[in-house]
């Protein structure tokens, strides 16, 4: 019966642990897993971006109309805004923190134009912010 024993207490002694083979599944599938969240968190920057951008814009461009109401005149910059009509310490650049265009008169029959150039910086590209579309889109 010695024998039996000895050679059943051996067996699950040599079970303890885990062999290369389920290590190496599981630091795969720690790998995919990573992968699939480091692209949905970078992702995520660029439409938190945007929509900086969009609530930026809509905050300006209803200043704009504010100022337009009590001055009767379009401001002729957007940095008249400041003090009266937005905080002074509110940015007036985009997420990227880039310039927006701003004019008046506007294009396309619209009083002014309030234009963001967008993730790749550059103005009349696909991904420009403009006010008076953005939120039709």
């Amino acid at each position: 019966m010695a024998p039996t024993r000895l050679t059943t207490h051996t067996r699950r002694t040599a079970r303890r642990g885990f062999s290369l083979l389920e290590l190496m599944l599981v630091i795969a599938i720690i790998g995919v897993l990573a992968s699939v969240a480091a692209v949905n968190v970078l992702g995520g920057q660029d439409r938190a971006n945007t929509r900086a951008t969009e609530a930026t814009l809509s905050t300006l461009g209803r200043s704009i109309q504010d100022y337009k109401l009590a001055e009767n005149v379009f401001p002729a910059s957007l940095d008249v805004l400041k003090g009266d009509y937005i905080d002074a310490s509110t940015s007036i650049n985009d997420a990227w923190d880039r310039p927006l265009a701003y004019s008046v008169p506007g294009q396309n029959g619209q009083a002014f134009n309030l234009v963001s150039a967008g993730e790749d910086g550059e103005f009349r590209t696909e991904d420009d912010i403009n006010y008076w579309t953005m939120n039709n889109e």
